[in-house]
């Protein structure tokens, strides 16, 4: 912008004047945008760092409240020792089942019983029905393996067929399986059995072979095992 004085001449002065405010002008306000950019950068900055910093606190606090309720929490091992010890049941039994149970124990370390045999031994000393009931219960006895020693014993001192031996087994109180079990697992040579039957019946009196085969089928003997008897014995 050009001045000119009252005479029309310009007005140098003036005008570098103008100029030079208009520069200073500029200047100031050109200082003031930066202030404004930089202040409003450093305030942006500082609430990110201010976040960050909450942040990072809520996140330490959350881990510790964690890390609280597992140590609170008790281990199975804890658990199971602060559970409280189950009582065991009260010895409620009578003094006359307590003897009951003395004496059944006292028969199977002599002798193999049946669960039968043995109440009915047990009643034969005097027992009431619910003592022997007591002590059949309460001797923890396997009657499959009284079976088998009843069993071995027979065979130990006569000469069986595994039906006769089966309803002699019935006959002293074991039941249809504990008596299979014995003989299944007795081990006995039944030909053999027969051979010593047949030699046991011609040395009380004299048979024919037929006749003798007949007595030991009848004894229980299979037809094969009869024979065998019978020929072994010399027929």
């Amino acid at each position: 912008m050009t001045y000119y004085n009252k005479k029309g001449e310009r007005d140098m002065k003036t005008t570098k004047r103008v100029i030079v405010l208009a520069v200073l002008l500029a200047a100031v306000v050109s200082g003031c945008g930066e202030v404004t950019v930089e202040s409003e950068t450093t305030s942006t900055g500082s609430a990110s760092e201010e976040k960050s910093a909450v942040a990072e606190k809520s996140e330490e606090a959350s881990k510790a409240s964690d890390s609280e309720v597992k140590a609170e929490e008790p281990t199975a091992e804890e658990s199971a020792a602060e559970q409280p010890a189950a009582e065991e049941p009260a010895d409620t039994a009578t003094l006359g089942e307590k003897n009951a149970l003395a004496s059944a124990q006292n028969y199977l370390r002599f002798a193999p019983f049946s669960a039968q045999g043995l109440k009915e031994q047990l009643e034969f000393e005097g027992y009431s029905s619910e003592e022997v009931q007591y002590a059949v219960e309460h001797i923890d006895a396997d009657w499959n393996e009284q079976a088998l020693k009843s069993a071995q014993n027979y065979l130990r001192f006569a000469p069986f067929s595994a039906q006769g031996l089966r309803e002699q087994l019935e006959f002293e109180g074991y039941t249809s399986e504990e008596a299979q079990y014995a003989i299944d697992h007795c081990d006995a040579d039944w030909n053999e059995q027969a051979a010593k039957s047949a030699q046991n019946y011609l040395s009380l009196m004299p048979f024919s072979k037929q006749e003798l085969i007949d007595q030991l089928i009848f004894e229980g003997y299979t037809r094969e095992q009869a024979e065998y008897g019978v020929s072994a014995a010399g027929y």
